[in-house]
């Protein structure tokens, strides 16, 4: 490998990740123009990749991201309309 030192290696250039993001929306319009919205959002990701992995492939990805520790957020909202 030209213009590198002795002992030192190219570094890899390539990478992979496995994301999962599921949101859940509920809302509720308890008067008009006024609503409350609950929100759920789980997130995973793995950037770890076996060498030589570049396509992806959605059902074994997802297995895989399931069972990684995750993001969980919960979120409440009051949209209140003064009239």
């Amino acid at each position: 490998m030209a213009g590198l030192p002795p002992g030192m290696e190219r570094p890899q250039t390539r990478f992979s990740s496995r994301v999962f993001n599921a949101n859940a929306l509920l809302r509720w319009e308890f008067l008009p123009g006024s609503s409350v919205y609950l929100v759920y959002t789980r997130g995973a990701s793995d950037g770890t990749a076996l060498p030589g992995e570049v396509s992806a492939r959605p059902l074994s990805d997802l297995a895989s991201v399931r069972h990684l520790p995750s993001d969980d957020v919960v979120q409440l909202k009051v949209s209140w309309l003064f009239r």
